[in-house]
């Protein structure tokens, strides 16, 4: 083992656990289960309590808080294990072990100190002790560890509890201390987050406590590791681990930084994440100096899928040449199987040096895809390798292409070919059945044609076999699913209607099988595929397929292809089971086989394996072990100077490749093609609610006639009959109340909330636009309920957490009671996400916040598809900052399928605001935008852009902000302040404003509130004015206008210099969305 490839397996503790972390890996990693099983019967029989239960109990969501020590710490270390012994099963192990915290107990089984039973017993013993009395928490703080030092709130009252790298540390104190430190974090806008603990670890507060744990860990055995053993409490090597070590993992402050440092002193290594949450892969990042070769995998995160995660971990490992497979005995093999995966194994970075091998290949493969297969497969620049339609092409590529070079590298002759579902057609290429061009013409064809059906979904049931899953759906009466696989002698895939799989879930779990939703988004392999299957078959007609030149076991039976059959077969794989248990065991009749997978990742010698040691093989009668075709010929030795000849197309392939152009819809509209089918669009692209009514009747009258782009009426601002009004006059003209939404912006009105949702839902509005909210409100949920699109935007993964989850049951009970929704309507909607769609807005956008797209946006795309459950799609948007068509672009590479506008759309013939409002906004450049308090959540502390080239306004309101802060009461401030603010910014006395206010819906008279209360008032009265001011464009106060807006409609007024677009009275809003779309 070269010192560059040296493995580092690396344990993290308290803070990084969460619900159903690890599920999906419990569902399909047979080793990781057993592993989880075993520990969770150890724990039981000492504890009484399943820790399995509550951790994957299905009543609970993923983003609840899951701090009970006495379930996390062992959670916590199980997980670990099981990964420790899924790696090893990969032929993955360490080198060296790094602990961190509690981590340090799992990395000592790692390193063979101690036996999984006795780490077991032990973390379980210490739960038990610290649990009741331990009180405070810990907090961690994105700052560098100087701050401390220099911050007597923070040395005064917390002490280190850890330093994970340059600008990230972690203080431990009472709760009092805490919410002290994090009320002067906020003060500072210092990013900081409390960790998911009810206890001070690393902290003196727990001193009381060493010398019980000492009396726990007597009689326990501490055996020398049999590898380094890195810990973060020493900041090096363990010379001698036992008890008194680890307590000072728990007690002392955990030295990440100083950690990393120390083993990056003996040179490069490969760092395996084994926490739950990916964290440690992220500090491990960011204490890498400049010039490390050193690289981090994570394998489990809250925010990507499990399964991809260690696939992609897997591959890595495999390229660096990392895995170091159990010997076995050797044995004579006769039969060489080539495989090939189906879809799921695509991966970004795929075979990516195959296509300098064969470029005239990869030329063909362009001109019928109509796009660079080189740039899909190796970059996926616009993230299309999820869709259906570019997943099949590029694997059929991929995998064909990965045949030619074992053929040319002078690999074995096949006895046998096989492939799963899409695969299937990589082997009858092998077997030269077609030439590349017709069989790629085929596949496209086929994704297209099953691309077009969306209804439906599929389930993967993992733990029963498949006699047992065909009994339990005949019981119970679910005839509508079809069995769309047999992967495993464990595993069966569901296929069908996405109720009927939700009814099913519990019949399945009684048994105490896994259940898990795929993340597709239609019925494969199943009846429900027949219209697509009825139209491939006209294609296939037009095909002559030539005898298999090497046997090719057909998904749907599991025996060999036969010529004249190929076709029937071809076209029933789109409808009928994939036969893959069967394959295999029909392989295992023939002898022993050596079986190489040809395409992306592990997953088909991972299933042949499985079957292999636990199922025997088909009891076959000679005439039908022999019935399969025998290969025409061995392959020649290849001419390893040379490339290999290009074939030239068929007659059979010049025919589809004329025909097929005309069959199936071409996608020719901005955007995610299924984003715009929802919502009847022709451009992924819509028009986002302006305060105040701005984006109102003429813009999104002109935006549904002319731009086939959907428009928000903006409502905050408005009274609730004023939107009434403006909603009616919109639907009247367009004749119909469709073809447009409105807004719902958070602003603490619980009351005006239920009667703008009421008057949407009894108007008919199918489509909102919610902003600002970081909980779901009972109005939102309702509205949800009763059937409403909700495009909700955030800025932050904890809100698009939130909006990804569907109503909590509380919630939804809540509704049920106040009579909002029925019985009926809460079992639709209790699975189902709140948002339909999200929308990630970046720090471009109005309402002030610090996210980046560049880092949001694809941290809500991972986290999307890890809670995807196979329903409905959630598409992922982007809003803020898009006021070029480069920037919408960079948007869309990053993942974007759809984009909302605002500050561009403010500036247009259209927008209901003055003409001198426009006047400043259209001269307006990327530097003219301050942050200023926004009117509505004054008191909250919300701040929002606005426009301050030819205004006073962001200067005056923040003004009256810090004497907010700063006064309990107007007359706490000094005279000479007062009466300027009054003079200049109020226009008139506090008491005479004060008198003029009115109550806010919900409040009570003004005069009752409290002094700071009424200053809050008084001053967010000034701030809404403002807004009026500049919305009638009142010429003797144009020093107050309050313009919100971003700095991306000064990107837009750069970049439309010159052009017809330069001045606002030639920007029709449609025009200027196209114009950014390119379109």
């Amino acid at each position: 083992m070269t010192q560059k490839n040296s493995i580092v397996f690396c344990f993290a503790g308290q803070g990084s656990q969460y619900f159903h972390m690890g599920r999906a890996l419990f569902d399909q990693e047979p080793v990781f289960r057993a592993s989880l099983e075993k520990s969770d019967d150890l724990l039981k029989n000492i504890t009484g309590v399943s820790v399995l239960a509550t951790l994957f109990d299905a009543r609970i969501g993923k983003t609840e808080v899951f701090d009970d020590v006495l379930l996390t710490n062992p959670a916590i270390v199980m997980l670990e294990l099981a990964l420790v012994d899924l790696l090893a099963d990969r032929g993955i192990r360490p080198d060296k072990v790094m602990g961190t915290s509690l981590g340090e107990f799992a990395a000592a089984v790692a390193a063979s100190v101690l036996s999984a039973d006795e780490c077991l017993r032990t973390v379980s013993s210490v739960a038990g002790l610290i649990s009741p009395e331990l009180e405070g928490g810990m907090l961690a703080i994105l700052a560098n560890r100087s701050l401390y030092e220099q911050e007597s709130v923070l040395y005064s009252a917390t002490e280190i509890a850890g330093v994970s790298s340059a600008n990230h540390f972690i203080v431990s104190g009472r709760n009092d201390s805490l919410h002290e430190v994090t009320r002067f974090l906020l003060a500072r806008n210092i990013p900081h987050q409390m960790v998911p603990v009810r206890h001070a670890f690393h902290s003196r507060l727990m001193d009381g406590f060493e010398a019980d744990f000492h009396n726990k860990l007597k009689g326990f055995s501490f055996a020398k590791a049999a590898i380094p053993f890195f810990s973060c409490a020493t900041q090096g090597v363990v010379a001698a681990p036992n008890a008194a070590h680890l307590w000072n993992a728990l007690r002392m402050p955990i030295q990440f930084s100083a950690t990393v440092a120390a083993l990056e002193q003996h040179g490069p290594h490969v760092y395996f994440d084994l926490g739950p949450s990916g964290g440690l892969h992220n500090h491990l990042k960011a204490n890498f100096t400049s010039g490390s070769h050193s690289i981090s995998l994570p394998l489990l995160s809250p925010f990507s899928q499990d399964t991809r995660l260690l696939r992609e971990a897997e591959t890595s490992a495999q390229r660096l040449g990392l895995i170091r497979p159990t010997p076995v005995a050797q044995k004579e093999i006769s039969m060489k199987v080539y495989g090939f995966p189906g879809q799921g194994s695509q991966e970004k970075g795929m075979q990516g040096d195959l296509f300098k091998r064969f470029p005239e290949h990869v030329a063909r493969a362009d001109a019928i895809l109509g796009y660079s297969i080189d740039e899909l497969c190796r970059l996926d620049p616009d993230d299309r390798l999820k869709l259906t339609e570019f997943t099949q092409p590029a694997l059929y590529v991929v995998e064909s292409l990965s045949y030619l070079a074992k053929q040319q590298d002078g690999g074995p002759p096949p006895a046998f070919l096989a492939g799963h579902s899409i695969g299937e057609y990589s082997a009858l290429f092998a077997a030269e059945c077609f030439d590349f061009e017709t069989g790629l013409e085929l596949v496209r064809q086929r994704a297209q044609f099953m691309s077009a059906e969306t209804e439906g979904g599929m389930a993967a049931v993992i733990g029963l076999r498949l006699e047992a899953v065909k009994t339990i759906l005949s019981d119970a009466g679910f005839d509508a699913l079809d069995i769309a696989g047999h992967n495993k002698a464990d595993q069966v895939v569901l296929s069908g209607p996405i109720d009927v799989l939700g009814l099913a879930r519990p019949a399945f779990e009684a048994r105490q099988a896994g259940f898990m939703m795929l993340n597709v988004s239609a019925a494969a392999h199943s009846r429900y595929m027949r219209r697509a299957a009825d139209r491939f078959r006209s294609l296939l007609n037009t095909v002559e397929f030539k005898t298999p030149r090497f046997p090719v076991i057909a998904n749907t039976t599991g025996r060999p292809h036969r010529r004249e059959d190929i076709r029937d077969a071809l076209t029933e794989q789109i409808v009928a089971t994939v036969q893959w248990v069967e394959t295999v065991r029909y392989l295992m009749a023939h002898g022993d086989f050596s079986f190489e997978e040809l395409g992306p990742g592990t997953v088909l010698t991972r299933t042949v394996d499985s079957i292999r040691r636990h199922m025997t093989p088909l009891e076959l009668t000679p005439d039908q072990l022999h019935s399969a075709p025998k290969p025409e010929a061995a392959i020649a030795e290849p001419n390893r100077g040379a490339g290999l000849p290009v074939i030239e197309p068929s007659p059979a392939s010049r025919n589809i490749l004329s025909v097929a152009r005309d069959v199936g819809p071409h996608d020719a509209g901005f955007g995610s093609e299924s984003f715009r089918r929802r919502y009847g669009l022709q451009q992924a692209c819509l028009a986002g609610g302006l305060y105040g009514g701005i984006s109102g009747r003429d813009m999104l009258v002109r935006l549904a006639r002319h731009g086939g782009m959907l428009g928000f009426l903006g409502s905050g601002g408005l009274d609730v009959d004023t939107v009434e009004s403006q909603l009616q006059a919109i639907g009247t003209e367009l004749g119909v109340m469709k073809g447009f939404g409105a807004n719902l912006t958070f602003e603490a009105l619980p009351e005006r909330e239920n009667k703008l949702v009421n008057l949407y839902l009894r108007l008919g509005i199918e489509t909102i636009e919610v902003s600002g909210f970081l909980k779901i409100s009972p109005a939102l949920a309702k509205f949800r309920c009763k059937g409403g699109k909700i495009i909700a935007k955030v800025s932050s993964l904890e809100t698009a957490q939130i909006f990804l989850q569907p109503p909590s049951p509380d919630l939804l009970r809540q509704l049920i009671e106040t009579g909002d929704i029925s019985e009926t309507e809460k079992r639709a909607f209790e699975r189902v996400p709140v948002a339909t769609d999200l929308c990630v807005e970046g720090e471009g956008g109005w309402l002030w916040s610090g996210a980046s797209l560049l880092t949001l946006l694809p941290a809500v795309i991972d986290l999307r598809d890890a809670m995807a459950d196979g329903r409905e799609r959630v598409h992922i948007g982007a809003a803020g900052g898009l006021g070029t068509p480069a920037s919408v672009k960079a948007a869309v590479a990053l993942g974007a399928e759809f984009i909302i506008l605002g500050s561009v759309t403010q500036c247009t013939i259209e927008a209901a605001t003055s003409a001198t409002a426009k006047d400043l906004l259209a001269k307006m450049s990327i530097n003219d935008v301050e942050i200023a308090p926004f009117g509505p959540l004054f008191d909250y502390g919300m701040r929002a852009r606005m426009l301050k080239r030819g205004v006073f306004f962001p200067a005056r309101a923040s003004r009256l902000l810090g004497l907010w802060r700063d006064y309990e009461a107007i007359n706490e401030v000094p005279p000479a302040t007062r009466q300027s603010v009054e003079k200049t910014i109020l226009r008139k006395s506090f008491d005479e404003a004060v008198r003029h206010l009115r109550p806010r819906p919900g409040q009570n008279d003004v005069a009752s509130l409290s002094p700071k209360a009424q200053m809050a008032a008084v001053f967010s009265d000034y701030i809404s004015e403002s807004f009026f001011l500049a919305q009638r464009a009142q010429p003797d106060r144009v020093v107050d206008y309050a313009i919100y807006t971003g700095s991306a409609l000064g990107a837009f007024n750069q970049n439309v210099q010159g052009t017809p677009l330069e001045h606002w009275s030639a920007r029709h809003v449609d025009k200027v969305m196209k114009h950014l779309l390119n379109v």
